[in-house]
């Protein structure tokens, strides 16, 4: 039997709304309130993706059908005022639950423990969807908030709850139509690139194809930004403390009280005063003058006042042309002129009010613009960091080797949040852009705080936002041209900043392609699809490129690799990143080759390590680390005990234990072989070379390898060494040579034959 709640306590979801409103008029203390299990509708409120609405639940005369009420009501009583619950609590039951209430309001149950497969069926016929993903996904997850409850388990039967837990194990049908989205599929829908005009041609865009060349050039777009944007930060600073006193008073403005007139006024002459200490420079650097550029970029209103702003840069006489009043106080910048050229924002992707204020006070980290934490986060989701982890990461989770004080090389080591293990990336070469890119940025941020956040890049070449920004710098003249020096010196095609440049330029989505505000979406689609240049409405997320990096150097592993560079495991790279979607793996080799290798991999292989080999692995692994950590103990007390005998600092162990100067020379690649000059060395030496000549041809058929390996470097080594012995040595050791043949004496030395 159900357990019921008095009269006073079977309200409806309504009714509280209602009660909690009259509470409100009355400026009563509004207090949250849970639904109990006997409520009809639920109020679901808005949340961050979907809209409010009602679900009624009105067909009570089936046993089953209440449970699942009971059981839908114990979610959403978990997802929205459970403190615990998830963040994507709200949004998964706000979601799974309207359909299927709906559903199960109108459908008869026949079989309580295929509810779910009936109701997946018919959802799916519904939306046209089979073979693409379930609705049990999100609705198990929904069932799984119900099946936590306390409440729910004091309220239902045993047998009922039992019920839920049965009904909870109903597998979704898998999704067929699931691809992996990586660089090569998204830019493959765009093949309008492909043209001269607004695209990059095709043999450029042919090669956006090749994982590897797209990784490799957006890993360096990314590092040569980063180092670009930290070499102009560096030459402003002193440009800024120069004219310190001047904008001072501009700076210390309260700028939330002012009006957007009054704002563009402040940048206007914040840059004017900017420009005119350019212009008294002796000999402005290109560095300089490029981030003056970029300056003028970030805060002009339009692409077309960024073009009218660069000309200032020519000289004083055209800065003051164009900022100063015409008429009046020939002296003070024009305030039209502020209105229809600069931003009123203070913040922005690039070099904003707020990042030139961060400079003057020496803040590093407040310094670092959006646009160098995007660039992070694609150089290293391109190193195959998972995504969910690359805003995580800190100091803590960069390592360094360092030589003589300067650090050589840099890898990453962090927490997989999925996974629930640390990951080692492969090592960056501070030689390299990525290296260095990664060491001056880390010089940069503070220790503890987080080297980006979490951005979705809406495609718009409105210059004030994050694409159109990213844009007008990758075509920036000094950017440019230190990009196509970097993509020159590695070999590589000027792919991605091209491919992006023309997507960002000339891409018409649903959020630019005319004014958005007053046409409905429906329409705003059609205006895409009738366009030459249709494209999504965001660019590729870092998903995309952790996909392609790990196509890029997609290999199968097995067990004679030591270490797995990717950020999974050996099993998730067999059914998630050698598949169709792979077009490096793909291409490697034919289909049926691929269903070999796959065997291989399977029954060989064992990828997965799901066999009896875990245990034996890991008992060596163990016994491994115990031997090595032992012997490593062992070594350095040897070494301790010597030097505290002999009291010498340095040296090397002999074979016998004793201690002995080392005299080499450290350019010295091999230690040096001491050879006996005396007729018995010529003898041996002779009869090597001798049995050489007899036994190569059974060497050859038995035994290649030691004969190539082995054999012939020794008789070259042999042949070598005999031109350096003494006459009196060669001549006695030949004599006993020949001597030995005649009496047909033989010493054997291949016993592998």
């Amino acid at each position: 039997m159900d357990k019921r709640l008095t009269e006073t306590e079977v309200r409806s979801s309504a009714e509280i709304e209602a009660k909690l409103s009259h509470d409100f008029k009355k400026k009563q203390p509004v207090t949250t309130m849970q639904l109990p299990f006997t409520a009809t509708s639920i109020v679901v409120p808005k949340t961050n993706k979907y809209p409010a609405h009602t679900l009624s639940m009105h067909d009570d005369n089936n046993r089953y059908k209440r449970i699942l009420y009971k059981a839908i009501i114990a979610a959403y009583n978990y997802a929205f005022f459970d403190k615990s619950a998830a963040i994507t609590a709200k949004d998964n039951f706000s979601h799974a639950t309207k359909p299927f209430v709906t559903w199960l309001n109108a459908h008869r149950v026949e079989n309580h423990y295929e509810i779910l497969k009936r109701y997946e069926t018919d959802r799916m016929d519904e939306l046209d969807n089979h073979g693409g993903e379930s609705p049990l996904n999100r609705l198990r997850t929904v069932l799984s908030y119900a099946i936590e409850s306390e409440a729910l388990r004091d309220e239902v039967e045993s047998d009922d709850f039992a019920f839920l837990l049965e009904l909870k194990k109903t597998k979704p049908t898998p999704n067929l139509n699931r691809t992996q989205c990586s660089i090569a599929s998204y830019f493959g829908a765009l093949d309008w690139l492909r043209r001269d005009d607004i695209g990059i041609g095709s043999k450029l865009y042919a090669c956006l194809a090749s994982p590897k060349f797209a990784v490799n050039s957006l890993s360096l777009t990314a590092a040569t930004v980063i180092i670009e944007l930290i070499a102009y930060k560096q030459a402003l600073t002193p440009l800024l403390n120069s004219i310190e006193l001047q904008l001072r008073p501009w700076l210390e403005l309260d700028i939330k009280t002012r009006s957007c007139s009054k704002k563009r006024m402040l940048v206007g002459n914040l840059t004017y005063q900017l420009i005119s200490a350019y212009h008294r420079q002796a000999a402005p650097s290109d560095t300089l003058k490029s981030a003056m550029e970029t300056l003028l970029l970030s805060n002009a209103i339009s692409q077309t006042a960024y073009s009218r702003l660069s000309s200032a840069l020519e000289s004083q006489a055209d800065c003051n042309r164009l900022f100063l009043n015409k008429i009046g106080d020939k002296a003070k910048v024009n305030a039209q002129f502020c209105d229809a050229n600069f931003t009123a924002s203070m913040s922005g992707a690039l070099f904003s009010i707020e990042v030139i204020q961060a400079l003057m006070s020496l803040q590093s980290s407040q310094a670092i613009t959006k646009i160098e934490e995007r660039m992070f986060a694609w150089l290293m989701a391109s190193l195959t960091v998972q995504p969910t982890d690359i805003t995580k990461l800190t100091h803590k989770d960069f390592r360094q080797l360092k030589v003589g004080g300067r650090a050589t090389h840099i890898e990453c080591e962090y927490f997989k949040g999925r996974a629930r293990v640390f990951h080692t990336t492969r090592s960056l070469s501070t030689r390299t852009p990525e290296g260095q890119a990664l060491l001056t940025l880390m010089a940069q941020q503070d220790e503890g705080a987080p080297f980006c956040s979490k951005t979705d890049i809406v495609i718009t070449n409105n210059i004030q936002s994050f694409a159109g920004s990213t844009n007008a710098l990758l075509q920036s003249s000094g950017m440019s041209a230190s990009l196509q020096v970097a993509h020159t010196k590695q070999q590589l095609p000027y792919l991605m900043p091209s491919a992006l440049c023309a997507l960002i330029s000339n891409g018409v989505s649903t959020n630019n392609c005319s004014n958005t505000k007053n046409i409905p979406i429906a329409e705003r689609k059609k205006l895409v699809s009738q366009s030459q240049s249709p494209s999504q409405n965001s660019l590729f997320g870092l998903q995309a490129v952790k996909n392609s990096a790990v196509h890029a150097f997609s290999d199968p592993y097995t067990l004679e690799y030591l270490i797995n560079r990717n950020s999974h495991s050996n099993q998730t790279e067999k059914s998630n990143y050698l598949t169709e979607d792979n077009e490096a793996w793909v291409n490697n080799a034919g289909r049926i080759t691929r269903e070999v290798m796959l065997d291989l991999i399977q029954n060989v292989f064992d990828l997965g390590f799901e066999r009896d080999d875990d245990a034996q692995l890991t008992r060596f692994n163990s016994e491994f680390m115990s031997v090595t950590e032992n012997i490593a103990y062992k070594h350095e007390e040897m070494n301790a005990r010597l030097r505290l005998v002999t009291g010498q600092a340095k040296g090397r162990i002999n074979e016998v234990g004793v201690l002995t100067l080392n005299n080499q020379n450290d350019s010295e690649p091999l230690s040096p072989i001491f050879v006996a000059d005396n007729p018995i060395t010529v003898l041996k030496m002779l009869n090597y070379l001798h049995e050489f000549k007899k036994h190569y041809k059974k060497l050859l058929a038995h035994n290649p390898d030691f004969l190539f390996k082995t054999v012939m470097p020794t008789v070259e080594w042999i042949e070598d060494t005999l031109k350096k012995m003494s006459k009196s040595s060669l001549q006695k050791g030949q004599e006993r040579f020949q001597m030995m043949v005649e009496n047909g004496v033989v010493m054997t030395v291949f016993h592998s034959m």
